[in-house]
């Protein structure tokens, strides 16, 4: 199904859209060298939805109930495929730093945007986990790893995100692509 945005830069993209091959992107190489496949994300839920094993995990999603399998569809989708399509997002922006695409609502800024949006939803309020990507994934886990910031009590990981989100932000929008 198309993603629930009716602005300009989510048309016509698909969830399954987001599992594409990109090849050459040096975060997503690592993923399919791991997973063995180009479209390791859709595999993976797919596999879940169809109740069929996943050639790279190897589950058996056809041994799990309904509910099991749809929880694992919709946590294939907001941690593989919003992920690796956060990641795709923000080294497109650096390709089009590059390029001097430095407009914000078309060039490298806007790519560097849309980075962070894959990466903490549209549902997501700081600090909390009622989102539903990887940004709530972290604040749901933090207290489990020890990862929680001692004052705020917010993700570490979300903080550097942020920190390095921001910060990257400024440098494309400066021309400092590297």
């Amino acid at each position: 199904p198309t993603m629930p945005y009716s602005g300009d830069c989510l048309v016509g993209r698909t969830l399954q859209g987001m599992s594409k091959d990109m090849s050459g992107e040096p975060m997503y190489d690592i993923y399919n060298a791991y997973w063995g496949s180009t479209t390791y994300a859709d595999d993976f839920v797919s596999a879940a939805l169809l109740g069929t094993t996943d050639p790279g995990s190897g589950v058996d999603f056809g041994a799990l109930t309904d509910a099991q399998r749809v929880e694992l569809a919709m946590k294939g989708v907001a941690y593989q495929s919003t992920w690796i399509y956060a990641l795709h997002e923000y080294e497109s922006a650096i390709v089009k730093c590059e390029a001097n695409s430095l407009d914000d609502e078309t060039g490298a800024p806007h790519a560097w945007d849309e980075g962070w949006a894959f990466y903490a939803g549209s549902m997501q309020t700081e600090g909390e986990s009622d989102g539903y990507l990887v940004y709530a994934l972290a604040e749901e886990v933090c207290t489990n790893f020890g990862t929680c910031d001692a004052t705020s009590g917010t993700a570490q990981a979300n903080e550097m995100h942020l920190a390095h989100a921001i910060s990257g932000l400024a440098h494309i929008r400066a021309g400092n692509c590297e």
